[in-house]
């Protein structure tokens, strides 16, 4: 069902950048460029209260366009790439779609930005690394919504 969901997104923004959850994990892995990794987390308050990324940067309001302008130049710099992520992948396509708009042009790419494909769902069902509010491991994660919750196995749904 994720796979459906990722060639979706992919075919509603067909001009974003994205990364797999396994490329991902392996930057994060790695000594050499996990330093150049900003993850933004697009989600609400109470989904990111579960669980996210380790060390993700939260947006309040993923549509926010000053929000998000204010922590891409506070961490701007050309060795680094920004990978946004919401649930599945609307929200997170959303603001890479913002920050390409805002900050890159045809001819002059100033802000690496990518699609966590899947979101924190294809995330969490490879049961790769997260943590809670409290900066503690979790296997939780917030399903969204009743209908989006199938897109998370039954034993990760965590709603508070």
């Amino acid at each position: 069902m994720m796979n459906a969901i990722s060639w979706y997104f992919k075919r509603k923004f067909p001009f974003n950048d994205n990364i797999t959850t396994d490329e991902l994990d392996e930057k994060l892995k790695n000594s050499k460029t996990s330093s150049s990794c900003i993850i933004l987390d697009t989600r609400t308050e109470n989904e990111f209260n579960v669980s996210h990324l380790p060390n993700a940067i939260h947006i309040n309001n993923w549509k926010d366009k000053e929000e998000i302008k204010k922590i891409v130049e506070s961490k701007q710099d050309v060795d680094k790439c920004f990978y946004c992520y919401c649930s599945a992948g609307y929200r997170g396509n959303r603001v890479v779609e913002l920050i390409d708009k805002e900050y890159n042009t045809e001819l002059n790419k100033n802000v690496c930005v990518k699609n966590i494909e899947g979101g924190i769902f294809s995330w969490a069902n490879a049961g790769k690394e997260m943590v809670d509010k409290n900066n503690q491991k979790t296997i939780y994660c917030h399903p969204f919504s009743k209908n989006f919750q199938y897109l998370l196995k039954s034993n990760l749904r965590k709603w508070e």
